[in-house]
């Protein structure tokens, strides 16, 4: 049942966290990295759950610099990538991958995860603040994105700082992803009209 679901999710994060297991640690980051780079949708949702700031992961390894690449920087890059490939496999999983990066850039970019009502400056590279960590890794990779430019990205943050529904800033991060979304679309289609020549020719030297 659910109660049992979250007391195993609390488990997992309390192993860890805890400093006398430090030396599992980095397996441990491993496993959940593996469960989420698997094209599979069960396997994909356990790790989101774990990570999620529902599950409690994300508001407490946020304050501790190990966990500043492996959050900021893996764990987005990653779920950032499986939206934009728009696999069959993560088809319905869109709002859970999106509340993931939108937690993780609000703690690593504002702190607000922990301050709700505080706009903290935009942070470069990792820095230590009132006990929060803070990280430009997010920003940066939505940077390295097509289609996102300065001006967008300032413009979604000025939103995200300004609105504290999370239903309206999930969308306005939605938003944001949409035009790297459909350049790869067109990417793809562009990709697929190119090979039928090449594959047509194939034919005709096989008749």
């Amino acid at each position: 049942n659910e109660e049992e679901r979250r007391a195993r999710i609390s488990s997992m994060q309390s192993l860890l966290l805890a400093p006398e297991y430090a030396h599992i640690t980095q397996p441990f980051v491993l496993i959940l990295l593996a469960l989420l780079c698997m094209p599979d949708s069960t396997c994909c949702k356990r790790c989101l759950s774990i990570l999620s700031v529902a599950g409690g992961l994300l508001d407490r390894a946020a304050k501790d610099t190990r966990f500043t690449s492996f959050l900021a920087g893996d764990v987005f890059g990653i779920i950032v990538s499986i939206l934009m490939a728009e696999n069959k496999w993560s088809e319905g999983m869109e709002w859970e991958l999106l509340d993931v990066i939108l937690d993780i850039y609000l703690i690593f970019t504002f702190g607000e995860s922990f301050a709700p009502n505080k706009a903290t400056p935009k942070s470069t590279s990792i820095q230590e603040k009132d006990g929060l960590v803070f990280s430009d890794m997010p920003r940066k990779l939505l940077l390295s994105l097509d289609g996102i430019t300065t001006e967008s990205l300032n413009k979604l943050e000025a939103e995200l700082q300004s609105v504290l529904i999370k239903k309206k800033r999930r969308n306005a991060l939605k938003d944001l992803l949409s035009e790297p979304l459909q350049r790869g679309r067109q990417g793809k289609e562009q990709a697929q009209l190119q090979s039928i020549p090449a594959y047509s020719d194939f034919l005709l030297q096989r008749t």
